[in-house]
């Protein structure tokens, strides 16, 4: 089983390369899952506007591939709540960690976002 510090590490550095990424939109939606819960977070992915769509888009199938390798018997689809209902509703244990892995790959986004616009100075 691969170290899941590293897996998160990996998925933050994927969502740091998604093309025309804005640190802005990564800590929108760090913000969010923090605040309100993964559903939240999918469904504010789902609903940004032109400037951020597609980077949010993006941010959801690689975050929902993601939870899908990580956590057993789990598989997103299209529908955020009806996954999160079927897979995660009935275990806490699940949910919980589904939003710490998240938090954890949001924060590594930051990173490799703020260390790439320091490299291209």
């Amino acid at each position: 089983m691969k170290n899941i510090d590293l897996a998160c590490a990996e998925c933050g550095n994927k969502l740091a390369e998604i093309e025309n990424i804005e640190l802005s939109l990564v800590n929108d939606t760090l913000a969010v899952l923090l605040e309100q819960g993964l559903y939240s977070m999918f469904l504010f992915l789902k609903s940004r506007g032109s400037t951020h769509k597609s980077p949010a888009e993006e941010m959801y199938k690689k975050i929902s591939s993601f939870l899908e390798k990580r956590i057993s018997d789990f598989k997103m689809g299209d529908n955020a709540l009806s996954a999160i209902r079927k897979y995660l509703q009935n275990d806490p244990a699940k949910l919980f960690r589904a939003k710490d892995i998240t938090e954890k790959a949001l924060v590594y986004a930051r990173y490799h976002i703020r260390a790439n616009t320091k490299d291209k100075k």
